[in-house]
């Protein structure tokens, strides 16, 4: 007789057009680390049945001449992260952070924390100066 083991949280499907993938990685990861899943098998099909058909098909593209099926684990993390998550240069974070301003129907909080998000992009310590000057700057007071 099988004994049905109970799950903790659930994963989100993953569309790369919609999600951040970073952020979806770490979950992914944490829900693997909940469930006690170290077998790379289990994990790869769990990352590929997570996944939007859009985002299927692109991991199946970036995986050819082999199938997403066939590839490890780490590998597929990899090429997902190269494509969906790719290191910006310091000028373009820099840039979307000086041009940064608070919206309408941001609140307060919700500015700083989107400033602090930008800042940390382009590895600003929370006191500097271009920081300060930032978070002042593109406040609708």
């Amino acid at each position: 007789m099988a004994t049905s083991k109970s799950v903790i949280g659930k994963i989100s499907e993953f569309n790369y057009l919609n999600n951040d993938f970073s952020v979806s990685k770490v979950k992914l990861q944490q829900w693997f680390v909940a469930n006690l899943i170290s077998d790379h098998d289990v994990k790869r099909a769990i990352l590929i049945s997570s996944l939007s058909d859009e985002t299927y098909i692109l991991l199946r593209n970036l995986c050819i001449p082999r199938e997403p099926d066939t590839e490890k684990f780490e590998e597929l993390m990899h090429k997902l992260n190269i494509h969906c998550d790719p290191v910006q240069s310091l000028f373009t974070s820099r840039k979307k952070l000086y041009h940064a301003a608070q919206n309408n129907t941001e609140s307060v909080g919700e500015w700083a924390a989107r400033v602090h998000s930008l800042a940390n992009l382009c590895s600003y310590s929370r006191y500097a100066g271009d920081y300060n000057a930032r978070h002042i700057c593109g406040w609708n007071a």
